[in-house]
């Protein structure tokens, strides 16, 4: 009994150990991605059971003997991944004797020695293999066997559909977010909107290299297309390709959304932009066209010149900036036909006509310029700024006054300084300008004022202010070329004082902010009136201003020994000038 027990106990051991060498042997399961289907092998019969294209004789061994043949169907694979396995003989007294891919009915058909107790392993690529799969029966020579080989690779597929709202099944799994795992291979996919199943069944063919699938889900609508005039051939931009539809007038069908429809008709084309679906029929009216032509002379010879062009007739047209944003000695424009005003100028003169475009083989216009004769100067074509950079010097003083009379112009710190203050001034203007040379002059300056006194006697040796300017004008602008100018500007002004400072004798700041809107002071806020002119020589301007305070500072001051005089109100006059550079 004892003997016994060592016995089972021994060959239990060598099973494990035998088992745990075989494990280590094949792999971890994971690693092998072709499997067989278990109990999947079969006997066909004999060779009447296949058509082999290239099979006119049964293939023989190296001894001459007739072979056996085993159909391996594949599944969960694409043709071309199918393509690249193949077999092995792994143990047994069999031998490969040849292989072939049945494109067709994705099979692999291999021929062996005839033998018994044979194992044969697939195998493609890198990762793709199989465990051996051992065959405990006799192969028969001129017989045909049967077995299945799945494939269990997985890939990472994306399902796009159109519209994004539709919601896509692979093999009645939901994806997610478009996404979803699934084997190498057939696969089929459904659709669903609001919980409605759309659409038809599709089938995929999945791979690592055919990885998304686009399927257009959108309901086509029917839309009619009619020209002016008739049978212009009639093209749709869909996705970024142009496809043709025919003649107009015809019927289209297209699927939901935007799209571009061009209609050509002889040398003419126009396009529409249409949303199916439309609720209407699509009227293109395709504009006819002819080329013409503008040029200038002074005194019977031609001229560079510049051409401005507008429709005056009501149709649509602008001109591609590039054709006439030059001076030229002649402009060749192919136009709608219609009604247009059209100016060509120079420097010194400008001439008008308005002309209409028609079928005329050969229309050509001729400008005629005077040169030297009065030009108004809203007519000569600017090149304009729309703002410019300022720094220049300023001087403010503060006015006095007493019974409506001025009584002197002094400092803004206090009279007794018997000066005015002098500074800087810098800031960004803007001076858009509109017809006829009229606009607007705005923008906002920053200003710093500094007097100092003549002696220390009141104790105060110097003083600074600073305030901030906005100015609202009328703008005129007045060319004399196309890159020179005068300008004139007026209107009222607002001023913000918002800090001034104190120098004692010695050397020591205090602060007057506080004082602001006292007697004999100024407010924080002032409003005034103010004039302005400038010139300007391509993008540089000299530009000098005068203001006046509007806004008094009324107060009561007892009459004095020192003074002999009551102050009634008390304002603000300046005067600037300096250098902008126009951007």
């Amino acid at each position: 009994m004892l003997f016994m027990k060592k016995f089972v106990l021994g060959l239990f051991v060598l099973l494990f150990v035998a088992f745990s060498i075989d494990a280590v042997a094949q792999g971890n399961d994971k690693d092998f991605l072709l499997k067989f289907e278990p109990n999947s092998f079969k006997e066909l019969g004999t060779d009447g059971t296949i058509f082999l294209p290239t099979l006119y004789d049964w293939p023989r061994d190296p001894n001459g003997k007739e072979s056996a043949m085993i159909r391996i169907k594949i599944k969960n694979m694409t043709v071309e991944d199918a393509e690249s396995l193949h077999t092995k003989v792994s143990s047994g007294t069999s031998h490969l004797v040849k292989q072939e891919f049945n494109k067709k009915y994705l099979e692999l058909v291999v021929f062996l020695t005839p033998s018994t107790n044979t194992a044969i392993e697939v195998y493609g690529g890198i990762d793709l293999k199989s465990r051996p799969y051992s065959i405990d029966r006799e192969l028969k020579s001129k017989h045909a066997y049967e077995i299945t080989l799945v494939c269990e690779k997985r890939t990472v597929i994306t399902i796009l559909p159109k519209p994004r709202d539709i919601v896509a099944f692979v093999d009645g799994m939901k994806t997610d977010n478009n996404k979803i795992k699934v084997l190498n291979g057939k696969h089929e996919v459904t659709f669903s909107r609001n919980g409605r199943t759309i659409g038809k069944k599709e089938i995929i063919y999945v791979s690592e290299e055919n990885n998304t699938f686009l399927f257009d889900l959108r309901e086509k609508r029917e839309v009619k297309v009619i020209s002016e005039p008739s049978k212009a051939d009639i093209y749709v931009m869909i996705d970024g390709k142009k496809e043709y539809f025919g003649q107009a007038p015809t019927t289209i069908s297209l699927p939901e959304g935007t799209y571009t429809i061009i209609a050509n008709y002889k040398d003419l084309s126009k396009e529409e932009l249409i949303t199916i679906p439309t609720g209407r029929d699509v009227v293109i009216n395709i504009e006819y066209k002819n080329w013409v032509e503008f040029y200038a002379v002074i005194k019977g010879r031609r001229v560079a010149a510049n051409l401005n062009i507008k429709r005056i007739d009501g149709g649509e047209y602008k001109p591609d900036n590039s054709e006439i944003k030059d001076r030229k000695m002649n402009f060749r424009l192919l136009l709608p036909h219609g009604r247009y005003e059209v100016i060509m100028s120079n420097d010194d003169n400008s001439s008008k006509k308005n002309i209409s475009v028609s079928n005329n083989d050969n229309q050509i216009y001729r400008f005629n310029l005077t040169k030297n004769r009065f030009l108004w100067p809203w007519n000569i074509n600017f090149y304009s700024h729309v703002a410019g950079i300022y720094v220049g010097y300023v001087q403010r003083s503060l006015c006095y006054y007493t019974d409506n009379d001025a009584v002197d112009f002094v400092s803004v710190a206090w009279r007794e300084l018997n000066k005015s203050t002098s500074g800087v001034r810098a800031g960004i203007h803007f001076q858009p300008c509109f017809s006829w040379g009229l606009g607007l002059y705005t923008g906002a300056f920053f200003e710093y004022y500094y007097s100092k006194a003549s002696d220390d006697s009141y104790g105060y040796t110097s003083y600074s202010e600073k305030a901030v300017t906005v100015p609202l004008h009328l703008y005129m602008r007045l060319p004399i070329s196309r890159n020179a100018a005068f300008a004139l500007h007026g209107g009222i002004n607002a001023e913000y004082l918002w800090g001034a400072t104190y120098k004692d004798s010695n050397n020591v700041y205090m602060t007057w902010t506080p004082s602001y809107g006292k007697d004999f002071m100024p407010k924080h806020f002032n409003c005034g009136y103010g004039v302005g002119v400038s010139f300007q020589v391509y993008s540089v301007m000299i530009e000098a201003t005068w203001n006046y305070g509007i806004t008094n500072n009324k107060h009561i001051a007892t009459d004095s020994e020192e003074y002999g005089i009551t102050y009634s109100t008390v304002t603000y006059k300046s005067f600037n000038i300096g250098l902008s550079i126009l951007i």
